[in-house]
């Protein structure tokens, strides 16, 4: 399932083939609903503690949160479905180093390229299917910094997020 060093090595065009593709969404969505059982029982052990955590990560998807017993006023999708900013988180990226997972594999600036324009895809998907199961979406912006304090604010001032002084743990899957 996770392939990314044996991708940081495949050719260019051979790259761009593959997440260019018209079931490259669709693979992610098996992946997702293949972990989905362990991923169910990891935010239910939060929900039964009744803790706040944020959690990130492609398994998680609408219609698969949409079953966990949580109020959508305290779930939120976050995305960039904007093609102007693909140059701007390229650039950003760049800026990184080998802080970012692109570089650190190595990725070409086409290679980012390409599989910022599937995430692109995978966004407006994700959008698309959390507003028609009412959780709320925050677009991410070319700002990535000011993006993610929009999503943290509406977050906050969520009714359903009890907030006790302590920080929300995060975790990614």
């Amino acid at each position: 399932m996770f392939i990314f060093d044996d991708l940081a090595g495949m050719h260019n065009k051979d790259f761009t083939r593959l997440y260019e593709s018209e079931d490259v969404l669709q693979r992610f969505i098996l992946q997702s609903e293949a972990m989905w059982q362990s991923v169910r029982a990891f935010c239910n052990s939060f929900i039964e503690d009744d803790l706040n955590h944020v959690i990130e990560g492609v398994a998680l998807l609408p219609g698969l949160v949409a079953t966990l017993p949580v109020d959508k006023s305290s779930v939120l999708f976050v995305g960039n479905t904007n093609r102007e900013s693909l140059a701007a988180m390229i650039e950003f990226s760049a800026q990184q180093g080998d802080k970012d997972w692109m570089n650190a594999l190595g990725y070409s600036t086409a290679k980012k390229q390409v599989l910022l324009e599937s995430t692109l895809r995978m966004s407006e998907w994700f959008k698309d299917e959390a507003r028609e199961r009412g959780f709320t979406y925050v677009e991410l912006g070319n700002d990535w910094e000011k993006s993610i304090e929009k999503a943290a604010e509406t977050l906050a001032f969520s009714p359903s997020i009890k907030y006790n002084g302590t920080l929300v743990s995060e975790c990614s899957l």
